[in-house]
């Protein structure tokens, strides 16, 4: 019996379903380019990711099991034939396609293995066997012979079959091979489980490689594969199971798994892997209603989201479902306690005020219920919590257009992105605006609702496929890898349900630098891992764009910069990205110059970018500067370890700083859990390191994530608490021709504990966190011992201080009037900061509940002072 299976990428041939797959790409292009800047954390990212990726599931499964709507070109006379050779020949199936192995229409062979398509028209083709329901490898036919594949062919000039009018071309044959197999049950408890789907996926890459539904035994099957390692899930977010994993140890309940030596199962070519069996959970349920508090009609713009206050980091992700009325189901819940929230659906024209439950309203209420806020859930597997029931408020909202300054009545053409962000510069919401491409009727109109009173800065432009620059509301430059909303936005200030008009974005066109990265000796591109990034800086030495650098090695600028000269350089200042191990170079006609950290000129730049021209016959070619290239050289390096003094226990995750002679940032390196650190990349020359537990770290999309409870040093040995001291009275490190050949020199620190403060900061008017504030520690002789950034639920720790007083003041992006801990005003730092209350550190205690409450600044930021 041959068991339903459904393979990614097969056949595709909906416009609708495109249009839909390019709305979650652009969905998850939003989630990366806020990851990629520090706006959001990794959970959240990977909580969204999960989201997005199972919306392409589903489509992806729903598109492949309609009929094939493709038409080939007809109405030719040409023609393909061939003989597929294989064990049982009869009954293949074999595509034809145009372009691609997605726009294709098929046929079977007959007895003998012969398949024949007519009426062809002149094109260029593709031939595959892509029958997922036999026993052999896909392939695709090629001039050099046979190419086995699987789920996705790919192609290239071998592999086309360009017909002329009227040819009858023939002998277009597969020779096809047995592959792997893998089969099981699904059960639960003593139950078959049909028609869920069991994913498989490949150990190597994680890539997601297809499902097999289960029949009404709960027997599935796989069948074609090469040998190779995989790892099976079973994880519909919409059934009634908890999410899991095959084990060999047994059934593994988890979202999104991470294989290991248990989970990986290692085919040899055709072998047969039977017994592959899953036992699953029932997990608890909840339902209830989402209505309009004053209208009681259904509401199903939002989701109901989960969060497990026993699991951190938690990576589920539930699925709601709805049944039209706003009754809603979430299923395949694992027993633990939780709390629910809403979280507006992605591109949904939402209006209400989303909530935690019971009754909470928010806009950022992932924050909320990681501070412990709304009832606390407690389900069991194979139970019902019924009428978890929201009541929700029409909120305010903020609309306008996104048009082409250029002509303001004209729309883009392609794709507009707005993006919205509290008074604690954290992502709330983003909204895609269709261009004329998509929609002939679009008028570049977007709104944002559902928003609770408050202030709030919006960013708009294009998705960097265009040359629009990204700018914040009104007419600011906001360039990618270096923007701050909250810096220097105009705000937008909402009263209770305020609908706010015109909120308009008129973009004005840039240019792009594009360029290659690659490795001096070999040629090869300097990263593989896409991680990596090239920074583009005004005359003023500011970051005003940037590019990741791509598996090839090329790179653009991720959106349009506004016409001028510029200078460019690989690594990211923004996130102390770097090219490991190479130095980082800034590049100059004449032969590029050797730039780690911020040691060079920045402001003198070379790289001259004129705007794009709608009337010029080449509009792109002439706004985009080419051949910015880099070939980079591996530098010196140096090693060492950080212990603790007088124990030599090792102290992870301290940063290790170094700057060179001129007391210029150069590199950084952060301790492994032996207390092991290597800087690399440097020119030779003179330099000076300093131990940084996270305070006034040169980055600006880089905030600590947790400092820790030492005094932090300069080598070799000389105190400098909080990082704020001359570099340059510490011991020099030399690197040079003496080091080259040599085993790395090492330079070893030892640190000693110190007390810290801890607290939180939080908005006077909402109680929410405030993120991004800086908190200001000096001595009792006003001396600076370093700022300590808030994270994103407020929360602030210092590095170790010697015993003594200590006095505080905030910072923050101008969204909130700045304070002295104890109470009073520090605006725009106008303030002794010895007027603060003090707070004592009595050898190395910690001190804790130092917390702000920062009044939202109203007047001043709305320019009415």
């Amino acid at each position: 019996m041959k068991y339903k299976q459904i393979w990614l990428l097969l056949l595709i041939f909906s416009t609708g379903y495109a249009q839909q797959r390019t709305n979650d790409t652009l969905e998850l292009e939003t989630w990366k380019d806020l990851l990629a800047e520090n706006r959001i954390t990794q959970l959240e990212y990977n909580q969204q990711e999960a989201r997005v990726k199972y919306q392409q599931r589903q489509k992806e499964m729903l598109v492949q099991n309609q009929n094939n709507t493709a038409v080939i070109n007809g109405g030719g006379t040409a023609s393909i034939s061939g003989t597929v050779n294989a064990v049982d020949p009869e009954n293949i199936l074999i595509s034809l396609c145009t372009g691609n192995v997605y726009n294709c229409v098929g046929t079977t062979t007959d007895q003998f293995g012969a398949y024949t398509f007519t009426n062809l028209a002149v094109n260029s083709y593709l031939v595959v066997a892509n029958d997922n329901y036999d026993d052999y490898l896909n392939a695709i036919w090629a001039i050099t012979g046979t190419e086995p594949c699987f789920n996705n062919c790919p192609t290239d000039a071998d592999n086309q079959i360009v017909l002329a009018d009227g040819e009858a071309r023939v002998g277009v044959d597969l020779d096809l091979t047995v592959g792997a197999s893998i089969s099981g049950t699904v059960l639960s408890g003593a139950t078959p489980v049909e028609g869920n789907y069991v994913s498989l996926r490949n150990t190597p890459g994680q890539q997601y490689l297809g499902n097999a539904y289960t029949d009404a035994s709960g027997n599935y099957s796989f069948k074609g594969i090469p040998d190779d390692d995989y790892y099976l899930l079973l994880q519909s977010p919409d059934d009634i199971y908890i999410d899991a994993m095959w084990s060999s140890t047994g059934t593994v309940q988890c979202y999104d798994c991470n294989p290991d030596v248990d989970s990986t199962i290692s085919l040899a070519p055709a072998e047969i892997r039977s017994g592959v069996d899953f036992n699953l959970t029932i997990g608890a349920t909840l339902t209830g209603q989402l209505t309009d508090q004053d209208t009681l009609a259904g509401v199903e713009t939002l989701s109901v989201q989960l969060y497990d206050t026993a699991e951190l980091p938690s990576y589920w992700y539930f699925y709601t479902q709805f049944d039209g009325s706003g009754n809603y189901t979430v299923s395949g819940i694992p027993t633990g306690s939780y709390k629910a929230y809403l979280e507006p659906q992605y591109d949904s024209g939402n209006v209400y005020i989303p909530e935690v439950y019971n009754n909470i309203q928010c806009n950022a209420c992932t924050t909320l219920v990681y501070n412990g806020a709304g009832d606390t859930l407690n389900l069991v597997n194979g139970a019902t919590m019924p009428n978890i029931d929201f009541a929700l408020e029409v909120g305010a909202s903020i609309s306008g257009f996104i048009v082409d300054n250029n002509n303001i009545f004209l729309p883009l053409t392609q794709y507009g992105r707005i993006m919205l962000f509290n008074d604690s510069n954290r992502f709330l919401a983003s909204e895609i605006v269709y261009g004329t491409d998509f929609d002939p009727a679009a008028t570049g109109e977007y709104k944002v609702g559902g928003l609770i009173p408050g202030m709030y800065f919006v960013q708009g432009g294009d998705v960097g496929r265009q040359f629009y620059q990204r700018e914040l509301f009104e007419n600011i430059a906001c360039p990618w890898s270096g923007c701050d909303r909250g810096g220097g936005g105009d705000p937008v200030v909402l009263g209770d349900g305020e609908q706010r008009l015109g909120v308009n974005f008129l973009l004005n066109y840039g240019g792009k630098i594009t360029g290659t990265v690659t490795d001096a000796l070999t040629g090869l591109p300097a990263d593989d891992t896409y991680s990596e990034y090239v920074q583009f800086y005004d005359s003023n030495g500011a970051v005003a764009g940037g590019g990741v650098i791509e598996e090839d090695g090329s790179y653009i600028s991720a959106r349009a910069l506004p016409p001028g000269d510029y200078s460019v350089r690989t690594g990211s200042m923004f996130n102390g990205v770097f090219i490991s191990p190479y130095v980082m170079e800034k590049y100059d006609p004449a032969g590029n110059i050797d730039c780690p950290g911020v040691s060079c000129d920045l402001t003198a730049g070379n790289v001259t970018v004129t705007a794009y021209d709608p009337l010029d016959p080449t509009p792109e070619d002439s706004a985009t500067v080419t051949g910015i290239d880099f070939a980079l050289s591996t530098g010196f390096s140096f090693s060492g370890t950080i212990t603790e003094l007088g124990s030599a226990d090792p102290i992870a995750d301290v940063h290790v700083l170094v700057y060179n002679d001129m007391g210029q940032f150069a590199n950084w390196a952060t301790t492994d859990a032996a207390g092991a650190f290597t800087v690399h990349g440097l020119p030779a020359g003179t330099y000076y390191a300093l131990t940084n537990n996270g305070s006034n770290l040169p980055f600006m999309g880089l905030n600590q994530t947790a400092a820790g409870g030492w005094i932090d040093i300069l080598f070799n040995g000389i105190p400098c608490p909080g990082s704020a001291c001359d570099v340059t009275t510490g011991d020099a490190i030399v690197l040079g021709a003496a080091n080259r050949g040599t085993t790395v020199p090492v330079f070893d620190f030892t640190m000693v504990a110190g007390g810290t403060i801890a607290g939180q900061v939080r908005n006077f008017d909402s109680q929410l966190p405030a993120s991004g504030v800086e908190v200001n520690v000096y001595n009792s002789s006003g001396d600076s011992y370093g700022s300590y950034v808030s994270d994103s639920n407020g929360y602030f720790l210092t590095v170790g201080f010697p015993e003594g007083t200590y006095y505080l003041t905030t910072a923050n992006n101008g969204a909130l009037l700045d304070g002295m801990y104890g109470g009073g005003y520090c605006i725009n730092q106008n303030c002794n900061p010895l007027d603060a209350s003090p707070i004592v550190i009595v050898g190395d205690q910690s001190v804790v509940g130092a917390d702000f409450e920062l009044r939202p600044d109203y007047i001043f930021r709305a320019g009415l002072e």
